[in-house]
């Protein structure tokens, strides 16, 4: 399976540059799975369409302004610094642009803030470490900017406090994510007061959406590409509560595929969905026999966290090719799964997709 399988043509002029005037606006596909038939609605029908006797499973991670403007002593000039993760406190691994400007040893300017640069690494990223006397995170969400996505394009000096708002869920709880879960952005408290009417439950896990989500795929073989962990939790009386729907016959609606990984990830672990709280291991795809009975794919997964070929096992991060072309996919882990996810419409509204099996 090569990279260039996946290329197509997505002109910029369609690519939406601001969100719809109302969260719940936006376009939403929806395709009748036994018919085939296809809908074109608007995402505030979501509960006309569900009844009680489905459940949804939202990731409730809340995105931190990641990206920073930073420049070296002394120097006119602008170096942007994406923060990745914390790796120890004051320690950040992040991407630089230019890198060459930010070389170990080297100390950078972040605002009010002091950086210094511990060490180079692949693809441009560094390992900083702040000076800060006060809270440094803080500081961080002050001066901070939203991590967009770099085909929505901002001037120099714009307004930010909009994407603030709007590059986050309304039920975004724990700070973690460089990225947002798109699908879970079209929720307003006005949906899910009408679903909490129409029966219809609401479970949260939490997945942290790491750089692994938007990382370049680098390998022409796509099989070869490995994906970064990302951090997870799921309670105990979340996990009862998803088990005993499941028992009851509800069929389960995962908001997005950041929902859908955590949960397939969570589904094949010795004790699937248990209380649980951990990195999930970095997976590589690797040519081999059908995961059907997981995935409804024909890849399965080499575990290189335990440097062994294990069973198949779907990695909860390996939805990078699906997500690259806006496939809906159907995950078979145990329980049937629906995934809600975003895809562009053609005339510059932001859209969702969503397909059921009625």
């Amino acid at each position: 399976m090569n990279l260039s399988d996946f290329d197509f043509v997505l002109p910029e002029r369609l690519i939406a540059q601001t969100p719809a005037p109302e969260r719940d606006c936006s376009k939403m596909m929806l395709v009748w799975r036994k018919t085939g038939k296809r809908e074109h609605r608007v995402f505030r029908d979501l509960p006309e369409i569900l009844t009680s006797k489905y459940f949804l499973v939202i990731n409730n991670t809340r995105v931190f302004p990641a990206r920073l403007r930073a420049s070296r002593p002394g120097k006119r000039e602008e170096i942007e610094v994406l923060l990745l993760r914390e790796q120890s406190p004051g320690d950040w691994l992040a991407l630089v642009k230019p890198a060459r400007k930010a070389q170990p040893g080297e100390e950078l300017l972040v605002g009010g803030l002091r950086a210094r640069v511990l060490e180079a690494q692949e693809y441009g990223s560094r390992v900083f470490r702040f000076e800060s006397d006060g809270d440094l995170m803080q500081r961080l969400e002050q001066m901070g900017e939203p991590p967009i996505p770099p085909y929505i394009h901002r001037h120099k000096g714009q307004d930010l406090s909009e994407d603030k708002r709007r590059y986050q869920t309304v039920y975004a709880r724990h700070t973690g994510s460089v990225a947002a879960p798109t699908a879970g952005l079209h929720f307003t408290e006005e949906v899910f007061h009408r679903l909490h009417n129409r029966g219809v439950a609401v479970c949260e896990v939490m997945l942290h959406v790491g750089y692994g989500t938007f990382q370049p795929v680098r390998c022409e073989n796509i099989l070869e590409h490995s994906m970064e962990p990302e951090y997870y939790e799921i309670d105990a009386a979340t996990a009862n509560r998803i088990r005993d729907y499941k028992a009851e016959g509800r069929r389960l609606v995962a908001v997005g595929t950041t929902s859908t990984r955590c949960l397939e990830y969570l589904a094949m672990q010795e004790n699937p969905l248990t209380r649980a709280s951990q990195d999930s291991a970095t997976y590589s795809f690797s040519q081999a026999s059908s995961l059907r009975r997981w995935t409804g794919c024909s890849q399965t997964f080499t575990c290189r966290a335990q440097r062994c070929s294990c069973s198949p096992v779907p990695s909860p991060a390996a939805n990078c090719c699906w997500t690259a072309i806006g496939k809906l996919l159907r995950i078979i882990t145990g329980f049937t799964v629906t995934v809600i996810a975003c895809s562009s419409c053609d005339d510059k509204s932001p859209g969702t997709g969503m397909r059921t099996g009625d």
